[in-house]
């Protein structure tokens, strides 16, 4: 009986555990991201802080991973490891947005890139395709 809940829990402990085979996405290379579709409301400038504090507000849009990635470092300073993230902000072109609806589940392709802008609310981004 003990046996049972001690293989169980090892089998509960294996597929919690993020996929250690699972091969990391680079930085700049191709990627296709499923997940639901989110919108999320930021400050914006001038100080990219608060938007109670007067800093004006954007929409984001961000890809909630249905299976959390990770990144290698890139060989840019800028381009650290992600060892896992389950959020990605779309960087899609307007036409392409325009056709995306929150909420919906989607697989997108584009590339993968680092944030490096006060527009940037993830470690990751991806330029759509």
């Amino acid at each position: 009986m003990r046996l049972k809940y001690v293989l169980g829990a090892a089998i509960l402990m294996v597929l919690s555990t993020p996929a250690m085979a699972q091969e990391c996405a680079r930085w700049g290379e191709p990627a296709e991201l499923s997940g639901i579709l989110v919108e999320g409301i930021y400050p914006g400038p001038p100080e990219y802080e608060s938007v109670e504090r007067g800093d004006a507000a954007y929409t984001a849009l961000l890809l909630h991973l249905t299976t959390p990635i990770c990144v290698s470092e890139g060989s840019d300073p800028e381009e650290p490891a992600i060892e896992s993230t389950e959020l990605v902000q779309l960087a899609c072109s307007p036409k392409r947005i325009s056709r995306l609806k929150s909420g919906e589940r989607i697989t997108v392709s584009g590339t993968l890139f680092s944030a490096h802008t006060g527009y940037h609310v993830t470690p990751a981004l991806l330029d759509c395709q």
